[in-house]
């Protein structure tokens, strides 16, 4: 996996690209995130134990996970992710495809309207 210049290549359990803190039921996986800042956080989840898992998901609520021995967060605009078999790739929920995957931050795409 590739974030900007910066290369990974490990088994991992997850790879997690984030443009904000949370994601599924509340969980505050990238507590540093912001969804403004023009980059991706980026969470690399090593290769866990069962136990690793037990004792550091209920952590990830407060998120309180981080700084963690098999994790590791890069930040930047683009990301790609690829492995040796296709992976599922999850986007809010929905799987629209697999690996090999590229994400890019496009500055000023949406437009919002709060009141």
């Amino acid at each position: 996996m590739r974030v900007d210049e910066e290369s990974r290549s490990a088994r991992m359990h997850d790879v997690v690209v984030a443009n904000g803190r949370f994601f599924g039921g509340g969980m505050m996986i990238c507590p540093e995130a912001e969804p403004d800042d023009g980059l991706f956080d980026v969470l690399l989840i090593g290769d866990l134990t069962k136990r690793d898992l037990m004792l550091t998901l209920p952590k990830t609520y407060r998120g309180r996970h981080l700084p963690h021995p098999k994790a590791e967060v890069l930040r930047g605009a683009t990301v790609q992710v690829d492995a040796d078999e296709p992976l599922p790739v999850e986007l809010d929920g929905e799987q629209p495809g697999t690996t090999p995957v590229r994400f890019e931050i496009v500055p000023r795409a949406l437009r919002l309207r709060v009141p």
